[in-house]
């Protein structure tokens, strides 16, 4: 069966500065500070350019308030890193969700996207390692 609390992976995506997260199971409000603090704790890359979070295994649907707060709290933390955030969202609901913590985000000076497309998201965190290169 599935975990009941959410699992989560803080992985390096192989030969880049790209961390990806990937979330499954039941998840909570709470679990979204957890992400943010494993992150912190990493010691994956010396210096990320890019998080995608891979959340297409995720049963956890956050209320429009709790999105509003882990938008408040990814948006810090990624103006903060000076990193790109990319979400993955299966279509529907999760996506629409998604996009609405995207766009808060935003407001605290982040570069962040949604995707349906894992290869997509990639591509598009891919730019910011190019972009830094230059």
């Amino acid at each position: 069966g599935r975990p009941s609390a959410m699992a989560f992976a803080v992985l390096q995506w192989p030969a880049t500065q790209i961390l990806v997260v990937r979330a499954e199971g039941s998840g909570s409000i709470n679990e979204s500070s957890e992400v943010l603090a494993a992150l912190e704790r990493q010691r994956l890359v010396p210096q990320f350019v890019a998080v995608l979070f891979d959340l297409r295994l995720l049963d956890y649907l956050p209320t429009p308030d709790e999105a509003r707060d882990i938008a408040a709290r990814y948006g810090v933390f990624g103006a903060r890193h000076r990193c790109r955030m990319a979400y993955v969202a299966t279509p529907g609901a999760q996506y629409g969700i998604t996009r609405m913590v995207e766009m808060l985000s935003q407001q605290h000076g982040v570069a962040a996207a949604t995707f349906t497309s894992f290869d997509l998201a990639l591509q598009w965190v891919g730019e910011a390692v190019r972009d830094v290169g230059a």
